[in-house]
């Protein structure tokens, strides 16, 4: 019996040293067991042919061990060495048959994946037939982490392989309705506390807020369908700059944007210049324009300054009437011009030269006359001699006593030089 059991170890020892490189015996289970568990653990495995757990190996141990205080109980009591030949080869068979049974667990659960891999294709192929590229590809990817991912249930399993795999939003509106909903309402609520900043008419509101909830929810399915992809970035930078634009205009028309752009006060101004449905559209078109243009220097020098008043005098003389871009201009130039006949009275009674004439009156026509004279360098800008032309017959209409005063300045009259002050009054 001695020899028997001293032959029975040496085999153990020979078989554990001749381990093959394919089956692994986990490091938890050697630490914790004698070579003589672990072989027979390592034979069982290498008997079934798998890779095997080491919680699994771990409780196949157990039961070894639990087998062999068996069988020396056995001997103790005198059991004759047939019949523990026949307990250990029961023992033996029992072990495989629980692997047997590990295994068509297996098997079972890899039956039951590609059923429900068919059953969603054939879900996916209803709302719209994938291609077959891209049917393969999610195929084997599902079957990557079907071998990775064990714990997790199967619609999720599918559901990242399917996320890394297709990118068409038609599927996610579909498959993840309660996940984009969910993102859509926060990005609502995100959109509509970045509007308050703004000072925005009472009715406004009312038309921005079917673009808000449009901007959420294309912005979360596009979100959401474009996690793994590599354009997902791309795709979405366009996505939210289509809406930005739109939100854009919006505040644009509204008048709640401040901005110091001639482009910008005549939308604002759009009633009063009466401007056309397609002036306004055109005006807010080259509005955007002129903010790219802005965006390319910064984007080279952010310190750089940007004169924009070549590109507004030219779109702004092209998009509206010469009547509307007069008044437009005299509004931008009013108060500097305000200033400007305002100086020259005080100097007009500094040097004795009011005598005559209507405060009121004068003011008004030296106020016109310098908001004409300031607009004139704006006005035509896209033809040149017809601006010249225009200047000309601005600078023939000064009125009288801007005349006289810059005579006086000329030849440095003054009230106190009453020799001279003759010859202005002419």
């Amino acid at each position: 019996m001695k020899k028997m059991l001293f032959v029975f170890t040496c085999s153990m020892l020979i078989g554990i040293v001749t381990m093959g490189q394919n089956v692994v015996i986990c490091k938890e289970l050697q630490s914790k067991y004698n070579r003589s568990v672990a072989t027979k653990v390592y034979s069982l495995i290498k008997f079934n042919n798998r890779s095997v757990p080491c919680s699994e190996q771990m409780g196949i141990a157990q039961r070894i061990v639990q087998n062999d205080s068996l069988i020396i109980s056995l001997v103790n009591a005198g059991i004759s060495t047939d019949s523990i030949e026949n307990v250990e080869k029961k023992f033996d068979s029992a072990l495989q048959l629980y692997s047997f049974i590990k295994e068509s667990a297996l098997e079972n659960k890899r039956i039951l994946d590609t059923k429900y891999f068919s059953e969603q294709l054939n879900i996916i192929n209803s709302i719209k037939p994938l291609n077959k590229v891209v049917a393969d590809s999610l195929k084997r990817k599902f079957i990557e982490i079907n071998n990775k991912m064990l714990t997790l249930d199967v619609e999720n399993r599918f559901n990242q392989a399917f996320k890394q795999v297709v990118f068409d939003t038609i599927y996610y509106n579909k498959f993840f309705q309660q996940s984009i909903f969910f993102t859509a309402a926060l990005l609502q609520r995100s959109e509509l506390e970045y509007l308050r900043q703004y000072k925005v008419s009472p009715g406004f509101y009312k038309t921005v807020v079917p673009l808000v909830i449009e901007r959420a929810n294309k912005l979360a399915l596009v979100n959401y369908a474009n996690v793994f992809n590599r354009k997902g970035d791309s795709i979405t930078h366009k996505a939210t700059a289509y809406y930005d634009s739109l939100r854009y205009i919006m505040l644009l028309k509204d008048g709640a944007l401040i901005s110091s752009s001639l482009i910008h006060a005549a939308v604002r101004m759009r009633n009063s210049l009466q401007l056309r449905v397609t002036q306004v559209d055109s005006l807010i078109e080259r509005g955007m324009n002129l903010n790219r243009l802005k965006d390319s220097a910064w984007a080279i020098n952010n310190l750089a300054s940007y004169d924009s008043k070549d590109y507004e005098n030219l779109w702004l003389s092209k998009v509206l009437e010469p009547e509307q871009f007069a008044i437009l201009l005299n509004t931008k130039h009013k108060d500097a011009a305000t200033l400007n006949a305002e100086n020259d009275w005080l100097d007009l009674e500094k040097r004795g030269l009011t005598k005559g004439l209507d405060k009121k009156m004068t003011l008004i026509s030296l106020m016109a006359y310098y908001m004409n004279l300031k607009s004139a360098t704006s006005m035509y800008a896209y033809d040149i001699a017809k601006q010249d032309l225009y200047m000309k017959s601005v600078k023939e209409k000064m009125p009288h006593a801007l005349k006289l005063l810059q005579y006086a300045r000329k030849n440095n009259i003054t009230n106190n030089d009453p020799e001279t002050q003759l010859k202005v009054t002419w």
